[in-house]
Formats: C-alpha cells, sequence, structure tokens
C-alpha cells in the first residue's frame, strides 16, 4: 500500500508542474485542475478511467451531504492541498468516475459548492466526517451510487451515506457539533520518579535526581535501551485515584472557556478565542492482549474547535503534563 502511495503522490506532482508553472494572473485562465487534485490528463490514462461509468439517464445536479469514513494513516490530511495525498482527491476523483460529476467541473470545488464539517491532519482516522457538494444521482439511486462510488475508492476510504440537502446547507457552518476520541497509553501518566528511575537503570538519563525532569544521554539513543525501557514502562496500571484525578483535570475544560493559548494568532480579548466543550469523558481502562499495554479513551465533545486545539488540549493535559503531574498531585 505505502508503495501504491508513493506512486499516486509521484503523479500528481508530475502533472501539477504545468499548473504551477503559470503566473498567478495567468491561473484563473488556466484551463486545468487547481493544485492538489489528480490531474485530469493523468486520471485519463489510469485504468479506472476505461472502467468510469458514463449514465445514459440526465439527472440535474442536486446538493447531497456525504458520510465517510477512513483510515488516515497513508495520506497528508482530509483536505486538498498542493503536492499532498489528501482523502480528498481520492474522494474527488471518485465523484469523476463514478458519473457524479462532469469533468468540466473537476479540478474545482468551489464549483460544486465542496464544505467539509472538519478537518483532519496527516494520519488521523475518521468514523463519520461529512462533505457536502453539488453532485448527479439518479433519482431513487442513491443506493446505487454509494456502491459506485466505493469502487473508485481506496479500500481505507469508505463512503456510507449521501444525503439530500438544502442548496444552502454548509457542511462546517451547519454541523451542531464534533466529537474527537484519543486513545492514550497509561504509562505515560506513570509519576516522574519512576519514569527518572527506569531511565538510570537502563542508563538512559545524565542524572537520577528525584523529582527532576529526564535528561537523555547519548547512549540512550541505542533502540535496544528504549525497547528496554518501554519493556518497563507498558507494565505500569493506572490506580483509580490517578484516573480520577485525571478525569477531573478535564472536567474543567467543559463550557465556554477562551483556547488562545491552545493555537495561535488569537488573543484573550477577541470573542473568536472562545470555544464551547459540551462533554469530555475517560473511558475505564483497558489492556490490549497483544502488546500488554494498558490504554484509555478520551472523548471530546464541542460545537466547534480552533486550529489545533483538541491536539493542544490533549497533548499539554494528558502527555506535556505527565511530568508536570507528579509536582501538582494533579491539583489542576
Amino acid at each position: 500500500m505505502e508503495k501504491k502511495v508513493d506512486e499516486d503522490l509521484q503523479e500528481k506532482n508530475s502533472g501539477m508542474n504545468k499548473i504551477k508553472s503559470a503566473s498567478i494572473d495567468d491561473r484563473k485562465d488556466f484551463d486545468g485542475v487547481h493544485e492538489g487534485s489528480f490531474p485530469l490528463e493523468s486520471v485519463k490514462l489510469m485504468d479506472l478511467y476505461q472502467k468510469r461509468i458514463v449514465s445514459t439517464v440526465q439527472a440535474p445536479k442536486h446538493k447531497y451531504a456525504l458520510c465517510l469514513g477512513y483510515l488516515g494513516t497513508n495520506y497528508q490530511g482530509l483536505q486538498i492541498n498542493p503536492g499532498a495525498l489528501s482523502i480528498e482527491s481520492f474522494l474527488e476523483r471518485a465523484l469523476l468516475l463514478c458519473g457524479g460529476i462532469i469533468e468540466q467541473n473537476y479540478g474545482n470545488l468551489q464549483k460544486i459548492g465542496w464544505t467539509r464539517a472538519a478537518r483532519t491532519d496527516r494520519g488521523v482516522h475518521a468514523l463519520s466526517q461529512c462533505c457536502s457538494m453539488k453532485i448527479k444521482i439518479v433519482d431513487g439511486g442513491v443506493s446505487e451510487f454509494i456502491k459506485n462510488i466505493n469502487l473508485f475508492l481506496p479500500n481505507d476510504i469508505r463512503v456510507f451515506a449521501a444525503t439530500k440537502v438544502s442548496k444552502s446547507f454548509n457542511a462546517k457552518t451547519d454541523c451542531s457539533g464534533r466529537k474527537y476520541e484519543y486513545l492514550l497509553p497509561t504509562y505515560l501518566l506513570t509519576d516522574i520518579d519512576i519514569i527518572n528511575d527506569i531511565l538510570s537503570t537502563t542508563d538512559g538519563v545524565d542524572n537520577n535526581e528525584s523529582n527532576s525532569l529526564p535528561t537523555f544521554s547519548k547512549s540512550y539513543h541505542n533502540s535496544e535501551r528504549l525497547r528496554e525501557a518501554r519493556s518497563k514502562l507498558i507494565s505500569y496500571r493506572i490506580t483509580d485515584a490517578k484516573l480520577n484525578s485525571l478525569k477531573e483535570c478535564f472536567r474543567r475544560y467543559v463550557g465556554t472557556h477562551k483556547y488562545h493559548n491552545f493555537t495561535s494568532n488569537k488573543l484573550p480579548t477577541e470573542t473568536s478565542s472562545q470555544r464551547y466543550i459540551t462533554e469530555i469523558s475517560i473511558s475505564e481502562p483497558y489492556v490490549d492482549p497483544v502488546r500488554s499495554v494498558e490504554w484509555i479513551c478520551i472523548s471530546i465533545v464541542g460545537q466547534s474547535f480552533l486550529l489545533n486545539q483538541v491536539l493542544h488540549n490533549f497533548g499539554i493535559r494528558a502527555i506535556g503534563l505527565t511530568i508536570l503531574i507528579s509536582y501538582l498531585s494533579f491539583s489542576c
């Protein structure tokens, strides 16, 4: 699969050279696709193009909301971007091949009113993502359309449903809430003195003073030492007291708060720095029987989120605070 992804990316980049050579002033008149889409000329050379679906039934365009899911491991995020292998570039190509959009509208997402409920970064998965656009579906043929579009999608991207919506529907602004889930190995919450002890016994730190931050020595770059330290760390099991304290920490975020420190280019005085989080929950710990690692699932639900807010929220609270937690005794 990785080799196939690399080939797709090379194909996209080679086809984009023509577009990149056009000046900014000339680009609006350029008879091609915008940067980020698979070049139409390259699509036509693919075996998939020979298998495209050409409908003999004339159908008007309507706006539809597509519910899709994907494994983001092999992709550089959801949104189409220049030189990136994105989920949307594959979805757009599949829409063309299954007859959802015509060639004249291919390569211009604005032309078909494309919107997305949320963006995901490189390697991030989605169980229920929503994108809306104006496409052609023969009346009563939604189930057939879903089957056809999935024929032209990679196995790690799937469309689950297509719902006709109003012309004014916007997947981003009409979204009532968004839910993110993160899996966290509980050994990241190990007390700092225990971490220092493990690292020092494997010659991984330059000192072993209690309550000091671990300082990695050059010898710790040895992968064998890393594996040895990891084998000791994964035996950690979170206590009920620490789990309850962690839940209380996250509970402080429920409601409307300012998150200017969790993103960039936002001031605390700006109204747009406020976000409303409706729920944060932490699952009971469970052990992966294959790797013997204990995990917890952290779920956050809110109306909307700032750029990097969720990532920084979990990163600072659940990972960055791994070191500070020992000092604060979870008194967040």
